[in-house]
């Protein structure tokens, strides 16, 4: 059985000295990746509001919050035709940003960024969800490709959070530190 956690360790030493990254110790990126919490907690982000959504896409947002699905992510990115096949068009993923945020939000661009970056690794995620396994008889079946741009557009925020929203404690640096290395691939 291979032990994840010890090959992150081991990828974030490799990547760190590839790259000449001051890189955090290889115990520091264990403890990060097990906390899946830690960049969140650093980063004051932005909360998009998806009330805009709610006439298009009102089946997949219960009362209160919405929950995180696929269905709900495809629905979204379908209704502002910012991933039209399995192609990001960055000047609609721009016109959506405005709406969820003001143009002169610390994450504006930080936001878009997160968009352009994460739309090079596509066809990555289609052959991670080719592994996917196949939904349940009678269960809606949407594409994941949405979520997992927004799980990247995320991760890629909270690592490049600005630094006026960043929480600049020891245990928040190591964990930025980490997940830019595990990022930079190449």
């Amino acid at each position: 059985m291979v032990n994840f956690e010890v090959l992150i360790s081991l990828f974030c030493v490799l990547l760190g000295a590839i790259h000449y990254l001051p890189l955090a110790s290889a115990e520091d990126c264990n403890e990060a990746q097990s906390n899946k919490h830690i960049l969140h907690n650093c980063c004051n982000g932005p909360v998009y509001s998806l009330e805009l959504y709610k006439d298009v896409c009102a089946e997949y947002m219960p009362e209160g919050i919405p929950k995180v699905s696929p269905c709900l992510h495809e629905c979204v990115y379908n209704a502002s035709n910012i991933l039209i096949g399995d192609q990001m068009n960055l000047d609609n993923v721009e016109v959506m940003l405005e709406k969820l945020l003001s143009k002169d939000s610390v994450f504006h661009e930080v936001s878009i960024n997160a968009f352009r970056e994460c739309s090079k690794n596509i066809d990555e995620m289609k052959k991670l969800l080719k592994r996917r396994p196949s939904p349940n008889p009678g269960m809606e079946q949407c594409s994941a490709l949405p979520l997992m741009m927004s799980i990247c557009c995320q991760r890629y925020m909270t690592s490049h959070c600005p630094e006026s929203k960043w929480k600049a404690t020891e245990k928040c640096e190591k964990a930025r530190q980490c997940e830019i290395t595990m990022n930079n691939r190449g």
